[in-house]
């Protein structure tokens, strides 16, 4: 990923709110990283990202699932692994541990996903600063493999049924994703 006028530090970017989605829970988006997108640097952290306005009526816990689709043309298996930033408080922007993540088999209708789950407790009613970026420590490596009969998720022994074969899914830097707040 290389430098662009569009780098912004953490705190630069939480505050930006250019090209922000809007959401609310019960709400899904489909949303894309791509080259075009703004960059996060900020230290060793350069990375794509997505700024996301969260608003909650009432306070009360906050499920965020990502699905992070694979690019699985031919025998390119490429998928982007999300990381989640948010704004508190005091403006301080902090990465958000997921509370579980998973890899899920095609489907008929769905291409080979990877669900990332963020469950917060005691979110306060209001606006909510969220930043999705692409995880690019590990861009090239294998998350997983997508085979005949299993997607084998690597480093986490998640074994999904699927159906072959054997092709490495690579971390990527830009990917199409969905959204839902719960």
């Amino acid at each position: 990923m290389q430098s662009s006028p569009n780098a912004l530090s953490l705190a630069a970017a939480a505050g930006s709110g250019a090209q922000s989605a809007l959401i609310k829970p019960g709400e899904k988006l489909d949303l894309a990283l791509g080259p075009e997108s703004p960059v996060l640097t900020d230290g060793s952290l350069k990375a794509s990202f997505q700024h996301v306005t969260l608003t909650l009526d009432k306070p009360g816990p906050v499920v965020i699932e990502v699905h992070a689709w694979c690019d699985c043309l031919g025998f390119a298996k490429n998928i982007f692994v999300p990381r989640l930033f948010a704004q508190g408080v005091q403006g301080t922007v902090v990465e958000l541990p997921p509370s579980s993540r998973a890899l899920v088999a095609p489907t008929w209708t769905a291409a080979a996903s990877m669900l990332n789950v963020w469950s917060l407790l005691d979110v306060p009613e209001g606006t909510h600063t969220l930043l999705i970026a692409a995880d690019t420590r590990l861009v090239g490596g294998a998350v997983g493999t997508q085979g005949r009969s299993t997607m084998v998720a690597a480093g986490n022994g998640v074994y999904v049924p699927m159906g072959g074969g054997g092709l490495a899914m690579a971390v990527y830097p830009y990917g199409r994703y969905e959204l839902r707040i719960k």
